[in-house]
């Protein structure tokens, strides 16, 4: 059985399969690639990305509901002994479509409400934040605690959790309503940055590129007045600059030789 995720949806997949034994393979799937469910009897006993197991059941969660909500990629389900299968939890597979498909439906019926993708925000302070009625948002803040601590859009947070933006602008919007995150405008962004570059720091700023390379590190910040090759500061740095001195080679006469003895 194989086929396209935008004709036949995740959830309706996992009904399908709730009595069949086997791996799910999905391919393509947009910021997570490839991802693979084990079914045996009945339950989802194993959610794969990229050759690593999610071991907690909110992160398999926001995985089922990031592909339902992105509605792309490719699916083949492959049969295959209970020998080949990984066991890592018990999820009946009956329960959990009816659960994505619920709250992919809320997400995406509030979307209109949700901040904007591009905005920044930061933590207002508690770096644990608080404790939440929903397991997927203390779940979602406990993955992002460190992003949201120095500032972060839904765009990166939802490349960084591998999961839909939708998703990310659903938890943000829960955060802001309980006051646990503040936006962040981009003149305050250029402020936090010309501090960091006026500070003096034997850290040096490295600088991460457009192509996600990391450029050399900035120079450090220094009193010293620029230097001319040749030269060398004597004493303090408000004396002048004077030529540096080069230790001449003395000349010194040739050692005497002896004529050889003739015979």
């Amino acid at each position: 059985m194989q086929g396209n995720l935008s004709e036949i949806p995740l959830p309706e997949l996992l009904g399908v399969l709730s009595s069949k034994n086997g791996i799910l393979h999905l391919d393509a799937l947009p910021l997570i690639g490839r991802m693979d469910l084990h079914v045996f009897k009945g339950n989802l006993c194993a959610c794969v990305v990229a050759e690593q197991i999610i071991r907690r059941e909110e992160g398999v969660l926001e995985k089922l509901i990031a592909v339902t909500i992105m509605s792309k990629g490719h699916f083949e389900f492959e049969q295959s002994p209970s020998e080949r299968l990984q066991y890592r939890c018990k999820l009946p597979a009956q329960g959990l479509a009816l659960e994505v498909v619920s709250r992919s439906d809320e997400i995406l019926s509030r979307i209109e409400s949700f901040p904007d993708a591009a905005q920044v925000f930061r933590s207002t302070g508690n770096p644990r934040m608080a404790e939440y009625p929903d397991p997927l948002l203390n779940f979602f803040v406990e993955e992002s605690a460190e992003m949201f601590r120095y500032g972060s859009s839904a765009e990166k947070l939802a490349e960084y959790l591998q999961i839909s933006v939708e998703q990310v602008r659903h938890h943000i919007a829960s955060l802001l309503e309980a006051g646990a995150i503040a936006p962040l405008s981009r003149d305050a962004l250029w402020s936090r940055l010309d501090k960091a570059l006026d500070a003096k720091s034997i850290t040096a700023i490295r600088v991460r590129k457009a192509d996600g390379t990391i450029g050399k590190p900035s120079p450090q910040p220094t009193d010293e007045p620029p230097r001319k090759p040749g030269t060398q500061l004597i004493g303090s740095s408000e004396q002048k600059i004077i030529p540096k001195l080069t230790r001449q080679p003395v000349n010194k006469p040739f050692p005497e030789t002896k004529s050889p003895v003739g015979p």
